[in-house]
């Protein structure tokens, strides 16, 4: 989930989220609840341990998706501009300045979520012991960083 906060600026100023992702969509986990079943994990016996652990979280949401769940969470329209593969490389690397590493490995996540539909399923709240935590969740406690700055804050 904390992904999303490599967009914070096009939201924020712009109100719009690039991606090359079309209608399809990725399965996002909250990274503390990846740190949690990494604990438990740790403290499972030995014979669980040789075995490997697929995280797929409690949801598969779409960019359409997420932009309507900014919308929500800012009080402004944000918007999905879905754009090539190439678009969203030259985007990442020239305007956002990635490194090429970074910016290659986002394009391919998006072509591998259009190609391989991510999983609408919960295989994590077995490894947790609880609920995981969801997207409305996380966008609740950090709306304050999709929510557009005042232009003085820009200037100091």
């Amino acid at each position: 989930m904390q992904n999303w906060e490599r967009n914070t600026f096009t939201i924020q100023y712009f109100g719009k989220i690039y991606g090359a992702l079309g209608t399809a969509r990725r399965n996002y986990i909250d990274c503390r609840d990846v740190a949690d079943i990494v604990v438990n994990y740790l403290l499972t016996p030995e014979e669980i341990k040789e075995k490997s652990v697929v995280l797929a979280g409690p949801q598969a949401i779409s960019h359409i998706e997420m932009a309507a769940k900014l919308s929500h969470v800012t009080g402004r329209t944000i918007e999905y501009v879905n754009v090539t593969p190439e678009e969203l490389f030259n985007q990442l690397v020239n305007k956002a300045k990635f490194p090429v590493w970074l910016a290659n490995h986002i394009v391919e996540l998006d072509e591998l979520a259009i190609k391989i539909p991510e999983p609408e399923r919960d295989n994590i709240t077995n490894l947790m012991s609880r609920k995981p935590r969801i997207m409305e969740e996380y966008l609740q406690e950090n709306r304050h960083l999709f929510k557009r700055k005042p232009l003085w804050k820009l200037l100091f």
